[in-house]
Formats: structure tokens, sequence, C-alpha cells
């Protein structure tokens, strides 16, 4: 697989007590915070196949050191929310002299190596952009060059804002469209469909062993 060496992966995690509220039905704190980082290994893994540099941003600490043994930058932000922490992201990328950036959050334990490289090979003109819908309407990948050619509409049912932003900056954006950049984690739902096509992940080792009781609602 190819190595590319001009494009910053960016991805962003909130303050680990503050992550996955969604799931708080059916895991504790604690777990929560797990899924999180194996979540975040997953993603790093699919991601380094074919990005040298990826850039983790986030407030909280444990995140940042998790990062730098992941072979990652962490990068502290103040907890502002997901486009804050994007942008400085791509700041940092910029002062580097990155010409793209690859942004994508990082509950998408499904990622493959096969997937990244895909988005990275529909980058081939001057400027782009090249996006991924997630289930909820959301945001899975988003590859610019340059890294600020359009404003960043993560939250919410992003996808759509992301693309209407692309054809405002006279743009016609590309659509990748796979399991890996759709299937997010975030509800309680979707943790059976995460179980199913999730081997070889930290995220299914860390799923198959939670407590009984998570266990039973896991794979209700």
């Amino acid at each position: 697989m190819t190595i590319v060496r001009h494009v910053c992966a960016i991805t962003a995690v909130k303050s680990l007590p503050r992550a996955k509220s969604k799931l708080e039905k059916v895991l504790n704190s604690r777990e929560r915070e797990e899924l999180v980082l194996c979540m975040l290994e997953d993603v790093v893994r699919a991601l380094r196949y074919a990005i040298t540099t990826v850039l983790v941003v986030s407030p909280d600490e444990r995140v940042l050191e998790f990062a730098g043994r992941l072979g990652c930058e962490g990068i502290r932000d103040y907890g502002m929310g997901l486009n804050e922490a994007f942008r400085l992201g791509i700041k940092t990328a910029v002062s580097r002299r990155f010409d793209s950036v690859l942004l994508l959050p990082a509950d998408l334990p499904l990622l493959r190596a096969w997937e990244v490289q895909k988005v990275l090979e529909m980058g081939t003109d001057e400027k782009f952009v090249v996006l991924s819908p997630t289930q909820r309407g959301g945001t899975g990948i988003l590859y610019l060059r340059p890294p600020t050619v359009i404003p960043l509409r993560f939250e919410g049912e992003s996808f759509n804002s992301h693309f209407h932003e692309a054809l405002k900056a006279g743009i016609k954006p590309k659509v990748f469209q796979s399991t890996g950049t759709f299937l997010d984690l975030d509800e309680p739902e979707d943790i059976p469909r995460i179980l199913l096509l999730a081997d070889g992940t930290k995220t299914k080792d860390f799923l198959t062993g939670l407590s009984r009781g998570a266990r039973q609602i896991a794979h209700q």
C-alpha cells in the first residue's frame, strides 16, 4: 500500500468523562472511556497504513498520552467543540506545509486501511473535497485540498452542509461510501452491528469483554 506523505490526518476526541454520553444507559463511565480509546486505536491503525502524520486533538491529557503511544502527535485544545478542534489541527498542518488534510471523527471502529487508500486516490485535483456520509447524516471522512478550502460544519447532520459548502466554493465534491466510514458508534443500537462486523479490532475485543449485564444489552 502506498504511503502518502503530503497528507496530514486529523482526528478529534472529547474529554473522556464527556465522551459517548448517549451510551450511558448501557455502559458506565469507565467503560465508555475505555471504548473511546479502543475506537481511537482502531481508527489510527487504519490511517497509519497510508498516512505518515496523524494528529489527535483533545482537551484530555489521557487521550493525548495514549495518542503518543500510538505514534501520533497529540494537540491540546480546550473543549470548544469539534469544529474548533479540527480547525486547530488544520492550523498545525498548514504551519508544517501539508497541502491537504483528512479529517475524521474517532468513532469509526470499522474503518479499514483500504478505505483510507481509496479516499486518498479520489483526491487528484488541485482543489478538491472528498467526503463520506455516516448513518445519521454526519460526516465520516472529509478530505480537503487546500486544507481551508471550505468552512467546517461538523456536528449534527453535517454531510449535506459540507457538500453544499463545496458547491459554494465552486468545487464538485466527490462522495465515498463504505461500511467503515458509514457505521459510527454513537447510540446503544449501534453496538450489535459493530460487533457483527468488527472482527480483528480493539473495539470488538473490548465490547465482547464487557460485564455480563452490558453484554446482554449490547447483543439485543
